[in-house]
C-alpha cells in the first residue's frame, strides 16, 4: 500500500510540475507576442518618419468638422498654407490663403478682433475669408 501511495504521490508531483511547465511556456509566449508588438511600433513609428509623414513639413493647422464624413481643413505646407476639403474617397484644394491663418488672427486694424479664442473655427474662418474676399474685390477696383 505505501508502494501505491509514492506512486500516487510521483504522478501528482509530475502532474503539477508538468501544469507549471504549461504556465511558464503560455507566460513565456505571451511576453514575446507583446515584445514583439513593441517592436513593430517602433518600426512602424520610424519608417513614418523617414518618409516624411512626421518630419514637420506638412501639419495641421485646423479642422472643422462639417459632417460625419467631411471636414474642412488649414494645412501648412512649407510656408503655404491651403483650405482643403475632405470627404470619404476625395480631397479637395479650396482656396490657398495669401497670409497664414496665425498671421491673420493677430489684430491688424481696429475693426478686427484682437483674440478670436472665443469664436469658432467655422466664424473665424469664414471671417476671413469674406475679409479676404473683400481685399481681393478692393484690389480689382482700383486696379480695374
Amino acid at each position: 500500500m505505501s508502494e501505491d501511495n509514492t506512486t500516487r504521490s510521483l504522478a501528482s508531483r509530475n502532474s503539477l510540475d508538468h501544469q507549471g511547465d504549461n504556465l511558464l511556456h503560455v507566460a513565456l509566449s505571451l511576453l514575446v507576442v507583446v515584445v514583439l508588438i513593441f517592436l513593430i511600433a517602433w518600426f512602424a513609428k520610424r519608417l513614418a518618419s523617414l518618409n516624411g509623414i512626421n518630419s514637420g513639413v506638412m501639419s495641421v493647422k485646423a479642422s472643422l468638422q462639417l459632417s460625419p464624413k467631411e471636414k474642412l481643413m488649414v494645412v501648412q505646407i512649407g510656408d503655404e498654407q491651403v483650405v482643403i476639403g475632405v470627404a470619404s474617397g476625395f480631397v479637395g484644394h479650396i482656396k490657398t490663403l495669401d497670409k497664414p491663418l496665425d498671421k491673420l488672427l493677430v489684430r491688424e486694424d481696429t475693426t478686427f478682433f484682437s483674440t478670436l479664442s472665443n469664436e469658432s473655427f467655422s466664424n473665424t474662418l469664414q471671417t476671413l475669408l469674406n475679409r479676404q474676399q473683400k481685399k481681393t474685390e478692393t484690389d480689382v477696383e482700383k486696379n480695374g
